[in-house]
């Protein structure tokens, strides 16, 4: 036998977490199996110091474990432009013979003007080969600065090139902006790829769509 002489004492602040909890539990339990106290000193016999050791490493792997689902669980996906609108989302669909997109958007707060999309559709070189601009409405058809804070609406429209432009892949650069006097809403967050150009501050790039 080994004997080591140490102070009763809490070794950890109880977690909120219920399943931590139950982990905790359990793990206590293995170490009162390896453990065993006489005279006030831990008495531990040389083949449970391994499972001591093992118990307080899945303690430790299961606690950061928690920690980072709880981080993840907590992001949010999509682009803020400005602090007024953010893009949630956007699918591609093909629809018969054409494309379709969709451009999910949510307000933050009530915006300050009827923002217009721009739709930049870029060849494998980054030239602009052809745009989809448009105004942002709702299902009402309002425009922006008739919606109101956390107000959504999903925005759609077809990817169609204009006559004698080729079909095919194409990226699409998107954006929000005020046409007169110009102002273009910054992109202060996002998950998406952005150009590497002076684009960057302004947009997020949708890539490898199949425009027809």
């Amino acid at each position: 036998m080994i004997q080591w002489t140490c102070c009763a004492g809490p070794l950890q602040q109880a977690s909120g977490d219920p399943d931590q909890q139950d982990s905790d539990l359990r793990c206590s339990s293995r170490l009162a199996a390896a453990v065993r106290i006489q005279g006030g000193k831990l008495n531990i016999s040389l083949q449970n110091i391994s499972l001591i050791l093992l118990t307080l490493s899945l303690v430790g792997c299961s606690k950061k474990e928690s920690a980072t689902q709880s981080s993840t669980n907590t992001a949010q996906p999509g682009t803020t432009f400005g602090d007024e609108m953010l893009l949630s989302g956007y699918s591609v669909d093909n629809r018969g013979e054409h494309t379709q997109i969709e451009l999910r958007w949510k307000a933050l707060r009530k915006p300050s003007a009827d923002y217009l999309v721009f739709v930049h559709a870029l060849d494998s070189s980054g030239a602009v080969k052809f745009q989809l601009d448009h105004p942002l409405k709702n299902s009402n058809g309002l425009g922006t600065i008739s919606w109101k804070t956390d107000e959504a609406s999903s925005d759609y429209f077809p990817a169609i090139p204009p006559p004698n432009t080729a079909v095919g892949a194409y990226t699409l650069r998107v954006g929000l902006y005020v046409p007169n006097p110009m102002k273009v809403l910054p992109v202060s967050r996002t998950t998406l790829p952005q150009p590497a150009d002076g684009w960057k501050s302004q947009s997020v790039l949708i890539e490898g769509v199949q425009c027809k």
